[in-house]
């Protein structure tokens, strides 16, 4: 009997398409490799579309389909390119654990005009101040991030508001919608284009997660 793949199986699967082979370093990193497999699970898509939407040139994305194809994650055709059971089996374990993303518009609460939110369940925990997922959304390329916890009905920001309800209503209102559970994380990719705030909100994440330095 199989083993149910969990989120660190699924990061550790993608995390080899930035590995394999000896040439020079990728110029993308594990949030492309993770937004690249989310897109071919609403179905397949080609690589010009693909480019567009990963902020990435066609010689990159050529390089990820290369290398998802030699892990046997994704397959070719007349379509695009499409996930294999396998690789609809990584997003599963990655959906298992984090929604998202939502192009969402949360106001005063951050510092740009585009924001991409995730969901992450059972994390609060681990969030502390937050400062350590900013700092991993400056380095996707993002304005900024938010992180916001949601436990026991109220929604909070580490030092910055102990009840987003009061403070920002409608950003409230707006992290509401999106049916938060006791103990999820919301992370918040700010950034003066919508594809840069979200490369950047899947960067904190990933760092919540313990799956990137």
């Amino acid at each position: 009997m199989h083993s149910v793949m969990d989120y660190h199986d699924a990061f550790r699967i993608l995390r080899e398409i930035l590995n394999i082979g000896q040439g020079p370093t990728p110029n993308y990193g594990l949030e492309h490799v993770w937004a690249f497999v989310d897109l071919l699970f609403d179905g397949p898509i080609g690589r010009k579309h693909m480019s567009v939407k990963l902020g990435l040139g066609e010689g990159s994305v050529r390089s990820i389909v290369r290398r998802a194809l030699s892990l046997g994650l994704v397959e070719t055709g007349r379509k695009g390119c499409r996930l294999t059971g396998k690789g609809e089996s990584v997003v599963t374990a990655i959906k298992s654990r984090v929604r998202g993303p939502y192009n969402v518009n949360l106001g005063d609460l951050t510092v740009s005009s585009h924001d991409a939110v995730f969901i992450v369940s059972g994390m609060a925990e681990r969030v502390g101040s937050g400062v350590a997922l900013r700092d991993a959304a400056l380095l996707a390329g993002a304005k900024g991030a938010t992180t916001m916890v949601y436990t026991r009905g109220i929604l909070y920001v580490p030092a910055v508001s102990s009840n987003v309800a009061k403070d920002y209503p409608d950003c409230y209102r707006t992290i509401m919608s999106l049916k938060p559970s006791d103990g999820d994380v919301i992370v918040a990719g700010t950034a003066e284009q919508y594809l840069k705030a979200e490369l950047g909100a899947r960067k904190a994440v990933l760092k919540l997660l313990g799956v990137e330095d």
